[in-house]
């Protein structure tokens, strides 16, 4: 797991899990890079959650999703 992915996890997975509305799988990741690692919903097989330490990728995932670019993807984690 990256570095600091684990401490997240530990520090944040019920106050996630609550703004979410559905439980995670944290002990199921599904792959994880440099910066992150995704993370199972067992209620939706179609979704899952993507935890990164990478400062970029927050920003630019909101660019991605207010320029309407999501919604002709075939996913965006």
């Amino acid at each position: 797991m990256p570095r600091g992915v684990g401490t997240i996890v530990k520090d944040y997975a019920s106050k996630i899990e609550a703004k979410l509305g559905f439980a995670i799988d944290w002990s199921k990741q599904l792959g994880c890079g440099s910066f992150g690692c995704v993370f199972a919903i067992p209620s939706d097989e179609r979704r899952v959650v993507k935890i990164s330490t990478d400062p970029t990728e927050g920003p630019v995932t909101k660019a991605i999703i207010e320029s309407g670019l999501d919604k002709i993807l075939d996913g965006l984690a």
